[in-house]
């Protein structure tokens, strides 16, 4: 009997060739992966493509990706001479207790460009990850994930049901919440984790001026919300879902602390630059630090600690 199997979709998304999947990832390749990139780094003249059984990246980009973005081993070879993680991305698929799990990876600088009305992908073909919880938890993540479906639900309304608090002001935010915040943000020293050689140009140029901008916030003296469009507040959510779903925030295991931190990133976006382009590519890199074990050392050394952000207690 085959397992149960979960689309978290439609599964909508066009690739524009920014080349941000090269960049600060972790691609881990098969014995005949290896053998294959090995024999094409060869064939181009280039050192040793693979260490430890995943590609060796140099200043956080793909020794293939060449200076159009684009990669060399699908342009010279094709996309079937690509390792699988590479050929799927961004589809995610990922084993649970309830079955498997597909969805689109919100971590892709353009994908809120097609993320609700893009071409469709191919949900049942390659790498599957091994993401389980207990008992406990599986519960906890079917609530998430209700709430997270609720109908006009808002990254405003989201933050007060998390934080069990009101809002300031209507559509607003809870002021408790945020400034609980920005102080954790201000005292983990986010930005200092990002450099252009680790994370890579394009996590660094899409993250750090958020980061830089959180630490500099007056926690008496927030900027006023809501300032996101009703397309960026939907975007926001679906990423926010996805994130849950996937199980894409593996040293969390609380699902609605992954809620808690992703309102996080989408408040501090939001402020940073709200327009579609900087928002969407803004929250894709936070989407991605949500799952560095570095970042959330800095801003939860006890993933619970992130409930007490929410609540305050």
């Amino acid at each position: 009997m085959s397992e149960p199997f979960h689309v978290l979709g439609p599964l909508h998304h066009a690739c524009t060739g920014c080349g941000g999947c090269c960049h600060g990832v972790v691609v881990f390749v098969s014995e005949a992966e290896r053998i294959r990139v090995r024999g094409f780094a060869s064939q181009a003249g280039m050192v040793d493509p693979v260490v430890d059984g995943r590609l060796a990246f140099t200043d956080g980009c793909c020794p293939f990706q060449g200076g159009d973005e684009r990669c060399r081993i699908h342009t010279d070879h094709g996309l079937e001479a690509k390792p699988l993680l590479c050929q799927q991305y961004p589809l995610v698929l990922c084993r649970t207790e309830q079955g498997l799990r597909a969805g689109v990876d919100p971590g892709c600088y353009d994908g809120w460009e097609s993320w609700d009305a893009g071409p469709l992908l191919d949900s049942r073909s390659g790498a599957v990850e091994q993401r389980k919880l207990g008992p406990k938890a599986v519960r906890h993540e079917d609530e998430v994930l209700d709430m997270l479906e609720l109908k006009g639900l808002s990254v405003g309304r989201l933050a007060c049901i998390l934080a069990d608090e009101p809002a300031s002001q209507p559509g607003g935010l809870p002021s408790g919440f945020t400034r609980r915040m920005v102080e954790r943000a201000a005292t983990a020293k986010l930005s200092g984790l990002l450099s252009p050689r680790a994370s890579g140009a394009m996590l660094f140029g899409n993250a750090a001026p958020v980061l830089r901008s959180a630490e500099a916030f007056d926690p008496a003296d927030l900027p006023a919300w809501p300032v996101l469009a009703t397309s960026e507040e939907s975007y926001a959510i679906e990423m926010i879902r996805r994130m849950v779903f996937l199980r894409l925030v593996p040293g969390v295991k609380v699902p609605a602390a992954v809620a808690v931190l992703g309102v996080v990133g989408a408040v501090l976006c939001g402020w940073n630059d709200p327009s579609p382009r900087g928002f969407g590519r803004g929250f894709a890199a936070w989407c991605r630090m949500m799952r560095s074990p570095a970042f959330l050392e800095a801003v939860a050394p006890d993933p619970a600690s992130l409930i007490t952000l929410a609540l305050g207690r």
